[in-house]
């Protein structure tokens, strides 16, 4: 598994395209819907109707989780887990193994 910084501009994943895998997020000024473009290996912005009308029927949110205050999430996937709170987002293997930080919210203002 690749993980990276999460860019700057982004101000919340909202979810993979159920037939594309594209990941579809809005910018942080909670205005803008963006993809993410494989080929141009960056950030595009998607018109407001576009996404209402075509893109949110298509996106999987089962894996979305909704952190709030000090209050840790957990996601399982098969034996993966993550796990997101106030300091960032965690990653294991499975439940037997340690949480390893992946990212870190203040590296990220």
């Amino acid at each position: 598994m690749d993980w990276s910084k999460l860019d700057i501009c982004v101000g919340s994943v909202l979810g993979h395209h159920k037939l594309t895998r594209d990941l579809y997020v809005i910018h942080r000024n909670q205005k803008t819907y963006m993809m993410f473009h494989k080929g141009y290996e960056r950030w595009l912005a998607v018109p407001n109707n576009e996404f209402e009308k075509n893109i949110t029927k298509n996106l999987n949110f089962s894996a979305c989780v909704k952190l709030e205050g000090t209050y840790e999430r957990i996601l399982s996937y098969q034996t993966y887990q993550w796990m997101g709170n106030n300091e960032g987002i965690f990653f294991r293997k499975s439940s037997s193994d340690p949480w390893t930080q992946r990212i870190k919210w203040k590296e990220l203002l």
